[in-house]
């Protein structure tokens, strides 16, 4: 990598001690401008291209270096790593607690490596970059018997530069991906995933190995077959369930994340194809809830803990003392882990969670040096990528094509996608009801009036007074007048404030009528009784909604089942009645005819903005649907144009029939219709749902079986016919399938 970096370090070197002469337009001057880098966002793996630390093995943190508590594990194959009571206090009670972790802990934590002695390290080390003469690449030799733990592979080029020796951070670890795979370790062993879990008959030989936790050795019953007795964390199969079922049931606020809910699978009791954010949300919201019910207090409560030292480390604002506390949080933490759990459950990532807190408080909060922004980005090249064999290539051409529409959009007043809202937040009319009160945000469903009782009223009336500017004056004589009847305790005066103020401000506003703006006599009446009321609403670019509203939702619009059905006929009734026929395309449409259709929808049903795709996907199939019957009815090719007869049809009007006809007999559709018959002819499979969408099959489907069904059973059943005979092109997969 350091011959890649090269081009990049020079050029950072010439700005360190050259710079580059700029204007500075506030002071009508120029200066010498100089940069300088002050540490580098990697993941872990390319942490060892970068810096030339090793990042495998056992010596695989480049913080711990040498002083590394690593052991390998002969069942397992794999390394682990142990020994946190090191970076606890000299004087906590787990260092000394010889019961619980089998010896005493005397030693102090291990301090990463200055520049300096970086330096001095790889002094004598010798690089080979690229192949051999061979062609074959580099090997790395194994360590012999004795030998010292090797931790740096090379000197890495950025000590080219003068300032990096003396950086106290050079390289971030990534919170982004430890805490992704701390996730995935827990959730993979609490629910015993095969080929996943951390707890396996191998983890239970290599304690036996070891001579630790007799409790948890297996026990030979046969050949090659062996008993693990239950450890503290091991779930019944009534428990796992219930644990899928927590998650299964959670509903988050709009937009705070993705609908976990499909990835639980409750009768497998397993949780898969779970990414990266989706792990942050069950790590640091979920878990808590599901592990309460589930597991022994010893083993919840490290959990709980656990999760709430990620709920800290991100947090946007930090204080010193604060990442002090954490550093010994996490330290105990990590011990308690090591009583619970195996070896085997402590990977690099989970003992890279020790340093985390040391990182934030030296360089800050976490999120300006986490991988979030830099995967995001990484996605969005490599949605340039059009030819695989040239991947770079249309990186840059998608980059440069990228800044050139960037730069046209600053120079068009429309919307384009460089300067597109931001979600939900919606344009919005100010509807001026009074000269001092506007509407804010927009209504999205269940609109209806309602006649608020009293107490409903009150409320919102002391909302208003209490939290606006102009008021603050008159609070501050109804306080003065309290005091003087002796009310004098600032307690009393709240209380009495909260509960007398509104009358006594309404009877004020009428004694000095004529000195009061028209503004205060109007707050003064307080509120009509009568209010606009919504099942959902838009406001600050959040979606809020009813409870009642949101019991059957899962956070997104998705229409399936009856629902849809009678959704779809409707909209298919309204396309009828609005729209011409008279349209090669459907595209072709005009977009204000379509965008009636939708204000009719919404004004006849409870639908709200997120639903404009599938109303308008829907409306396009039901006007193509009926165009295609009014032309197998009624259309006769062998008559001429000048025999063209009236439409039956009295839904059509004469002008688009003849229009239609014309096209109908011209070449051009003739053209097109050859094309689509050669298209159907290469598909090499007909389902036969007709015109149910796949959507709509898993729903009957699933309330036939009582349950989600699998994408196996929802092939089955939309490529089989009535008769219970499968069609000939489906007929060898279901066969497998069924097998």
């Amino acid at each position: 990598m350091d011959v890649y970096f090269q081009p990049l370090v020079y050029d950072l070197l010439d700005m360190f001690i050259n710079g580059v002469k700029t204007y500075d337009a506030s002071k009508g001057e120029y200066f010498q401008l100089r940069a300088a880098i002050i540490w580098t966002i990697t993941d872990f793996p390319g942490l060892g291209s970068v810096s030339g630390f090793v990042t495998s093995g056992q010596a695989a943190c480049p913080d711990c270096h040498s002083l590394i508590c690593s052991l390998r594990l002969g069942n397992g194959s794999k390394s682990c790593y142990m020994g946190h009571r090191r970076f606890l206090h000299p004087n906590h009670p787990f260092r000394s607690d010889v019961d619980s972790f089998g010896e005493s802990e005397l030693r102090p934590a291990p301090t990463p490596l200055s520049g300096e002695e970086i330096l001095d390290c790889t002094k004598n080390l010798k690089t080979i970059y690229g192949k051999k003469p061979s062609g074959k690449p580099i090997r790395n030799q194994k360590r012999k018997d004795g030998k010292p733990l090797v931790f740096l592979k090379r000197r890495p080029i950025w000590f080219t530069l003068p300032y990096w020796k003396d950086l106290k951070i050079r390289y971030n670890f990534d919170v982004m991906h430890i805490e992704k795979n701390v996730c995935e370790n827990i959730i993979n062993t609490l629910l015993d995933i095969a080929g996943k879990s951390k707890d396996n008959l191998n983890a239970r030989l290599d304690l036996q190995a070891l001579g630790i936790r007799s409790d948890l050795h297996p026990i030979e019953l046969e050949a090659n077959q062996f008993y693990l007795p239950p450890a503290p964390y091991s779930m019944s199969s009534v428990e796992k369930k219930l644990f899928c079922q927590v998650l299964k049931g959670v509903k988050f606020p709009d937009g705070y994340a993705a609908d976990i809910r499909h990835n639980v699978l409750v009768n497998e009791k397993k949780i898969v194809n779970l990414n990266t954010h989706g792990n942050h949300i069950l790590l640091q919201d979920l878990l808590p809830l599901a592990v309460r019910r589930v597991l022994p207090q010893e083993v919840s409560a490290v959990l709980i803990r656990l999760s709430t030292f990620f709920r800290k480390l991100y947090s946007p604002v930090i204080r010193i003392s604060d990442m002090q506390r954490l550093e010994s949080e996490i330290a105990e933490i990590l011990s308690l882990l090591e009583i619970i759990f195996p070896p085997s459950f402590f990977t690099i990532n989970v003992h890279l969670m020790v340093h985390l807190p040391t990182q934030a408080r030296v360089a800050g909060p976490i999120h300006f040096r986490s991988m979030w922004p830099v995967e995001r980005f990484l996605k969005k090249c490599k949605g340039y990528v059009r030819t695989k064999s040239h991947p770079e290539g249309s990186i840059m051409e998608g980059s440069l094509f990228d800044e050139a529409l960037t730069l046209c959009s600053r120079y068009l007043q429309d919307e384009t996608h460089f300067n597109h809202r931001v979600r939900n937040r919606l344009p919005t009319q100010i509807c001026v009801t009074t000269p001092f009160f506007h509407k804010i945000g927009r209504a999205l469903a269940g609109k209806c009036v309602v006649n608020l009782d009293h107490k409903t009223w009150l409320q919102a009336h002391r909302y208003v007074l209490f939290n606006y500017s102009n008021i603050e004056p008159y609070l501050n004589k109804h306080a003065q007048y309290l005091s003087s009847i002796g009310v004098r305790n600032q307690r009393e005066t709240n209380h009495m404030q909260h509960k007398t103020f509104h009358e006594w401000f309404r009877l004020h506003v009428e004694e000095t009528c004529e000195e009061a703006s028209e503004e205060i006599k109007i707050l003064a009446k307080g509120p009509m009784m009568i209010a606009h009321q919504y099942n959902s609403y838009s406001i600050n670019g959040f979606n809020f909604r009813t409870q009642s509203y949101d019991e059957n939702r899962s956070g997104k619009t998705s229409f399936i089942g009856k629902s849809a059905r009678q959704l779809s006929s409707a909209i298919g009734c309204q396309v009828r009645k609005k729209l011409s026929i008279a349209t090669t395309d459907w595209r072709l449409v005009d977009i204000n005819k379509k965008y009636e259709l939708w204000e009719d929808i919404k004004t006849y049903y409870d639908v709200d903005a997120a639903a404009l795709n599938w109303v308008m996907r829907t409306a396009g199939k039901k006007w193509k649907q009926f165009k295609a019957s009014i032309k197998q009815r009624y259309f006769n090719p062998e008559l001429s144009i000048k025999e063209i007869p009236e439409c039956p049809d009295k839904r059509v009007n004469d002008d688009d029939w003849h229009s239609m006809y014309n096209y109908w007999m011209s070449s051009e559709f003739q053209d097109r219709s050859e094309k689509a018959k050669i298209n159907r002819q290469k598909l090499k499979m007909h389902h036969t749902a007709g015109s149910v969408s796949y959507a709509c099959s898993e729903y009957d489907l699933a309330v036939k079986l009582g349950r989600p069904p699998r994408r196996d059973e929802n092939f089955i059943q939309t490529h089989t016919r009535k008769n219970g005979v499968p069609t000939e092109q489906a007929k060898p997969i279901i066969v497998r399938l069924c097998c």
